[in-house]
Order: C-alpha cells, then sequence, then structure tokens
C-alpha cells in the first residue's frame, strides 16, 4: 500500500472555493479502482488548515490516479489556494 500525507494551509479568501474543489477531487478519486481511501480534513485548532490523506494499492494504482483529469485540475489549480507552501510525504508499505 502507498500512503500520501500532505498539509497546507489554504487562503482564507479562497476557503469555499478550495471545498469546493476538495469536494470534486475527492469524489472523483474515491471512485478509481485502487484508491482504499482519499479525504481532506481541516485542523479543528487551525482554521484554514488542511491534511490530505491517500492511500492507494500499489504503485500501478497511484500511477494512473495521476493520469486522471481530476489530478490534472489538481496540479493546475491546487496551488491558487494556497497561503504558503504545501508539503507531502509519500509512504510504502
Amino acid at each position: 500500500m502507498i500512503s500520501i500525507v500532505g498539509r497546507f494551509r489554504v487562503r482564507p479568501d479562497k476557503r469555499e472555493s478550495f471545498l469546493e474543489f476538495a469536494e470534486y477531487l475527492i469524489d472523483h478519486s474515491r471512485q478509481e479502482i485502487g484508491c482504499e481511501s482519499f479525504g481532506i480534513y481541516e485542523d479543528i485548532l487551525q482554521q484554514d488548515w488542511f491534511v490530505m490523506l491517500e492511500e492507494w494499492q500499489n504503485q500501478d494504482t497511484l500511477e494512473k490516479h495521476r493520469h486522471t483529469a481530476h489530478f490534472a485540475r489538481f496540479i493546475q489549480e491546487f496551488n491558487d489556494y494556497l497561503e504558503g507552501e504545501a508539503v507531502f510525504r509519500v509512504q510504502e508499505g
């Protein structure tokens, strides 16, 4: 299994549009074969700070995810929502 954990802060003025974007990304990703889990969660003590958690069956399913239209949209739009840098960690096993 491959796990991906990301932590990032969303610009307050982009919060509502980010939540719509996140719903789209989550919905489409969860429908993919090989997606064990996919979620974006807000820190309850720090508004606008989020954690993205993904679990994929294997590298092949993750690579297929990286070639979908919704992932392409994520790559294209994600930085527009951010305040600062996002940090992602990938772990296999």
